[in-house]
This record gives C-alpha cells, sequence and structure tokens, in this order.
C-alpha cells in the first residue's frame, strides 16, 4: 500500500470511526443493521466495508460483518489520536500561557494530567476542581497574574488560613490591585498573619498553584473566568512548578 492510499484509508477511518466502534462492539453485524445503527445507507456501508476489508481492518462472513485484530488495534489507535486532539485542543489556554513559562517544561505533563473545563452545564467547574484541591492542601504556593479568588471562595480561603496552614504568595502588579480594589479587608487581615508570605512581581508569567505535591495551571477564557484547569502529582511537573514559583518569588519583591 503506498503513501497516499494509507493516508486516504487513515481519513476514512477517523471519519468513519463510528462504523468501526459498531462493528468491533457487535461482531458478527449484518450490513442492514450496521447501517441503521449509524444511521447510513447500505449502500454507503458497504462502500466503507468494501475499503476497510481491502486494509484487512474488517471481513465479511456468512455470519455478517467482523472486526479484525488490525482493526481493533486501529481503532484503540484512532480513539487515543482523537482524544489527544480533543485533548489539546482544551488546554490550548493553558499552552498559550506556559509560551511565557521561565522553566522549560514538558507538554506530557499537561496531556496527561486531570484537565478539567468548563462547559454550559458546569461553567464554573475548573473553579470548583480548584477550591477542591486548595481546601485539603497544607502549604499552598500562588503566582497569580490574571487569577485572584472569585468572592464566593474568599471566606473558604480565610477559613483555611486561620487553621494555620502555610501560604507563599507571588502576585503581579495588576492583580494586587484588583484584589485591593475587590477585597481590601482581606489584604488588611492577611497583612498581619506569620504564616502568610508574599512577594510582588513586575513579570508574572503566568497563573499556577502548588498545593502540598500537586501541580495546577489554569487558563482563562476572553472574560478573564478559568476556562480550563490542568492538575497533576508527576513529580518531575511539580519540580519544575517549583522551580518556576521560586524564580519568580526570589525576583519579586517581598510585601511587609
Amino acid at each position: 500500500m503506498n503513501h497516499q492510499s494509507t493516508t486516504d484509508l487513515a481519513c476514512e477511518a477517523i471519519n468513519r470511526k463510528e462504523l468501526l466502534e459498531t462493528v468491533v462492539a457487535r461482531s458478527p453485524i449484518a450490513t442492514r443493521d450496521l447501517a441503521e445503527e449509524i444511521g447510513t445507507s447500505v449502500s454507503t456501508v458497504n462502500r466503507i466495508v468494501s475499503s476497510f476489508s481491502s486494509a484487512h481492518l474488517v471481513d465479511r462472513t456468512d455470519d455478517g460483518i467482523v472486526a479484525s485484530e488490525a482493526g481493533e488495534v486501529v481503532l484503540e489507535e484512532l480513539s487515543a489520536f482523537t482524544e489527544t486532539i480533543e485533548r489539546a485542543q482544551s488546554l490550548q489556554p493553558v499552552f498559550a500561557s506556559l509560551a511565557a513559562a521561565p522553566v522549560e517544561f514538558d507538554r506530557k505533563w499537561f496531556l496527561e494530567a486531570t484537565v478539567t473545563t468548563s462547559s454550559p452545564k458546569r461553567p464554573y467547574g475548573p473553579l470548583t476542581r480548584y477550591s477542591e484541591l486548595f481546601a485539603g492542601a497544607e502549604h499552598k504556593r500562588l503566582l497569580g497574574d490574571q487569577f485572584v479568588v472569585p468572592e464566593y471562595g474568599v471566606d473558604a480561603a480565610m477559613e483555611a488560613m486561620e487553621t494555620g496552614i502555610a501560604c507563599s504568595c507571588v502576585w503581579s502588579e495588576r492583580a494586587l490591585e484588583r484584589m485591593t480594589d475587590q477585597y481590601p479587608d482581606v489584604v488588611d487581615w492577611s497583612a498581619g498573619r506569620d504564616d502568610l508570605e508574599a512577594a510582588i512581581s513586575e513579570t508574572v508569567p503566568f497563573d499556577l498553584a502548588l498545593f502540598d505535591d500537586h501541580l495546577l495551571v489554569y487558563g482563562f477564557d476572553e472574560n478573564g473566568v478559568m476556562s480550563v484547569l490542568a492538575d497533576t502529582d508527576d513529580p518531575a511537573a511539580v519540580e519544575w512548578g517549583l522551580s518556576v514559583f521560586e524564580t519568580c518569588f526570589d525576583q519579586g519583591e517581598r510585601l511587609e
């Protein structure tokens, strides 16, 4: 099989993934049942099955159409490929912000991380995940430029701090200004705490958090709302996050 025909087959397998999934799940399956299952015509199914059969992905038998071992392998790889595409698309705001990272990173950390995205049914899904991880951590390190704790999370954050949990922060100037404008009482309250250390930096590259041995990196939509959160406990990723945080903290100006 030449390169062009392989490319054509790959495109058809992606476009007709539902058919291959159905054959794998329901082998053997009659042509008419397959057409009804995927909502197309018998003639279309016959054309696709002929193409897949010539590539040894499926076989025609007396009992119906069945998937070959090669077909099952291709379906597994197709599923992984499409999942990678979907994940990469959802992580686009994160990767865009990481372009300014002062320390080199491995994209696989985030492709393999737990990724929470906002949706019409769960518009605050990333914030909810953030709050869950925040509440369970004893030591919190925050690097903030765009993100400031939303109003409904302020009381929870202050309650967590009252238990003596250590927190270290590096804020950009605009993040500190927003916090001072929105929550002046919280800023005053924070100033008197021994378990809170903070620095301000003119150049905070992006937003991240380290909750104990857990790294969080997030992206925002056009309205500045957190739209995607990637979190991981991969030791190499956590070490990278710590290196980024310490670099920014050391370059910042300590706030008293």
